[in-house]
């Protein structure tokens, strides 16, 4: 599946409960009205920003997710949403978002450890992070996939509370240059405090040989990480 993963700050002078209930209760349905017919989303996903305290603010306070079945249908939508159809959407965002602090990354997605269907829209990590200075995006989707995740899915089921697991590589985008991020990770938990007890397992002896694999591919100082209430339309 082809992705749009957007990364957004809210309007200065609204709260993360305030914009949080206007993208779900006014822009989304707002999307869902004026989406002509022959655009088909196969994903559609909202992460609200979940507050840390004494954390300071999160680095984002909203991830959307847009699925797309292939390139040709990514780029209908995308024509559309750039041209006079979707500027009622493109209008509204200034109601809510900062526009200047968006960052966007078109993905592949590849299912890890499959989330539970079944489950309430729930807690999830999203991870985004450059590849370590002198790979390839190739050689850092190759190890990221080959090597981490097969020891993550080694020792990730003694961590307690992992729903579900995926990786999404970076796709260039023509005429956009280097991608911001050339992954993001995404796991899923039960609640706030299967998230706690599992970043205390990932922090202790339980996940050194994660963090220590980390750094044969992954330049640490461009880790962009939130912790979000999961909101889904069209999964």
């Amino acid at each position: 599946m082809i992705k749009i993963i957007g990364f957004t700050k809210k309007k200065e002078g609204l709260t993360i409960d305030e914009f949080s209930r206007y993208w779900q209760e006014k822009h989304a349905p707002l999307g869902f009205e004026i989406l002509p017919d022959d655009i088909h989303i196969a994903r559609y996903v909202h992460h609200y920003a979940v507050p840390m305290e004494g954390l300071g603010g999160p680095a984002f306070d909203g991830v959307a997710e847009f699925g797309f079945e292939d390139m040709d249908m990514f780029l209908k939508w995308s024509a559309w949403f750039m041209g006079d159809g979707g500027q009622p959407l493109r209008d509204d965002e200034k109601n809510f978002m900062d526009s200047s602090s968006v960052l966007v990354v078109m993905v592949e997605e590849r299912v890890i450890i499959p989330a539970d269907e079944g489950r309430p829209d729930g807690i999830k990590l999203i991870a985004g992070v450059k590849r370590k200075s002198g790979l390839t995006p190739d050689e850092f989707k190759n190890y990221w996939y080959e090597n981490h995740a097969s020891l993550a899915l080694e020792i990730l089921p003694k961590a307690p509370n992992v729903q579900g697991y995926v990786h999404n590589y970076a796709l260039a985008m023509e005429g956009l240059g280097e991608p911001a991020l050339d992954g993001i990770g995404e796991i899923w938990f039960k609640d706030l405090d299967a998230f706690f007890e599992s970043t205390q397992w990932f922090m202790g002896d339980g996940g050194l040989p994660l963090r220590e694999d980390e750094e044969n591919f992954v330049d640490a100082s461009t880790r962009v990480a939130v912790i979000v209430k999961e909101r889904t339309f069209i999964r």
